[in-house]
């Protein structure tokens, strides 16, 4: 029987108190960032709150060195992530996708409804122990039929050297957000990334022509990138 084919259930809540206790790892380096919108995340919590079946996760579990239990959603982040904050009252369900429930946050519901919440169970596939590489393989092929990637999300998925992590730490700045220069669409979509992965190569390399010798840099310093720090000193100031 193939090693894929093990299965097993985890409720809402499993995930809520895996989550608080930090043992819960969402966002795995070769995850793009969340992009559903409102009405899916809407949709999403109609199905459950209707009893509805909803596509199965795949996860892999195991026990580190130090005999700490590791939980790592390798698909299906974003409806995980979408019931956490529902239950954390980031969103309420959006009239149009829900004539039951359509207005309400979680603290609206009733006692039943919110048990229907916690008691809902996802089929989490479980993978197991294997390298870097083939759950980068698997991730790719699980999401090649869904929203299309776009480049930088693909190289999201393909790199997570020291060039890219770079790239995002000086995503966080808080230059970006308060000058406004990037939308909340671009941030979800990692255009934000992108962008300043082109400032990064012109600082170090020069005006480049085309955005194609971004992949060609992060191949070049997805083992080592010397520059680093000299790149911080130039960009931190803003």
């Amino acid at each position: 029987m193939s090693r894929f084919l093990n299965t097993t259930n985890r409720t809402i809540v499993w995930f809520k108190k895996t989550n608080d206790a930090g043992d819960l790892q969402m966002k795995p380096p070769f995850q793009r960032n969340p992009v559903w919108t409102w009405p899916q995340k809407s949709y999403l919590i109609d199905s459950i709150l209707n009893g509805y079946p909803v596509p199965e996760i795949y996860m892999q579990e195991f026990v580190d060195e130090d005999g700490n239990e590791q939980h790592i959603i390798i698909d299906g982040q974003q409806r995980i992530r979408t019931c956490l904050d529902f239950i954390e009252g980031k969103f309420f369900i959006k009239e149009d996708e829900s004539p039951t429930w359509g207005g309400m946050s979680f603290d609206d519901l009733s006692g039943d409804d919110k048990k229907k919440i916690f008691g809902y169970i996802f089929i989490a596939r479980i993978l197991p122990e294997m390298s870097d590489d083939a759950i980068r393989g698997i991730f790719q092929r699980l999401n090649k039929n869904v929203v299309a990637l776009n480049k930088q999300e693909l190289r999201q998925a393909t790199y997570w050297g020291p060039f890219i992590t770079t790239m995002q730490e000086i995503s966080n700045y808080n230059y970006w957000s308060t000058t406004g220069i990037f939308t909340p669409l671009n941030v979800r979509r990692m255009m934000d990334v992108e962008f300043i992965s082109e400032l990064a190569i012109a600082v170090i390399h020069g005006h480049q022509n085309k955005k194609e010798n971004i992949d060609r840099y992060y191949q070049e310093y997805e083992d080592d990138f010397e520059q680093r720090d000299d790149l911080i000193s130039v960009i931190a100031p803003i």
